[in-house]
């Protein structure tokens, strides 16, 4: 069983952007999104072979690692502003 990484309940959604982070529902998803952003793509193994073998953690401890590394800096997508690529730009 996937307890919720935001309350700790049955988890019965993944997180699409990383399959690793688990929610009872879309709610507690988006409530902990502003934690998980900064994690969300760099907490798991990258094929999908390799995230079948990660055991799941109980839900303070994944919980508290997303806010851990809500500090560091991030590969958050989009990161980069437009470019404006109108006449007469220097872009």
């Amino acid at each position: 069983m996937y307890a919720c990484w935001n309350c700790g309940r049955k988890a019965h959604e993944t997180c699409s952007g990383c399959n690793m982070a688990r929610y009872c529902s879309s709610f507690c998803q988006h409530k902990d999104w502003e934690n998980h952003h900064t994690v969300c793509g760099r907490v798991g193994p990258s094929s999908s072979s390799e995230r079948a073998s990660v055991a799941p953690a109980d839900s303070k401890s994944s919980s508290h690692h997303a806010r851990e590394n809500s500090n560091s800096p991030s590969n958050v997508r989009n990161s980069t502003p437009p470019q404006d690529h109108s006449p007469g730009s220097t872009n």
